[in-house]
């Protein structure tokens, strides 16, 4: 199995712990993710959302921060989601 591969069955694994409201399960699995340096926008996405809801600002903004520099062909949207995180 190569590696986007586990990034994928990773994030599935998460997705379906956040809808059984696993939180603490699904920060680890997109956590392994971003520290994998995964080019999964959607674990990045989901993380930020996750630590805003917990109120876990610096992991926040550290998780932003690393899909900035990982996922460099994020364009739009997904790269304003990421940036305004340091505006507030």
């Amino acid at each position: 199995m190569d590696d986007s591969e586990v990034w994928w069955k990773r994030e599935e694994r998460a997705i379906k712990c956040e809808k059984a409201g696993n939180i603490d399960e699904a920060v680890k699995l997109y956590e392994q993710n971003v520290s994998d340096h995964a080019d999964t926008p959607h674990s990045y996405r989901r993380l930020v959302i996750l630590y805003k809801m917990l109120g876990r600002r610096s992991d926040e903004q550290r998780v932003a921060r690393e899909a900035l520099t990982v996922a460099k062909e994020l364009e739009g949207k997904e790269r304003h989601f990421f940036l305004k995180r340091f505006r507030r």
